[in-house]
C-alpha cells in the first residue's frame, strides 16, 4: 500500500510564508505523532 500525506492550505489566510510554512510543519508532526507506529513506520519506508 502506498502511504502519503497531503496538506491543503488555504490560499486566503493573511499571513506571511515563513509563518505559513512553520504553521504547516506543525501540522504534519502532529499528524505523524497521532498516527499508529506501524503505519508511519511503512511510509517511511517508502521514502
Amino acid at each position: 500500500m502506498k502511504y502519503k500525506l497531503v496538506v491543503l492550505v488555504r490560499r486566503d489566510l493573511k499571513i506571511s510564508c515563513g509563518k505559513l510554512a512553520v504553521q504547516v510543519a506543525h501540522a504534519a508532526v502532529e499528524c505523524v505523532l497521532s498516527s499508529k507506529n506501524e503505519i508511519v513506520e511503512q511510509w517511511r519506508k517508502e521514502g
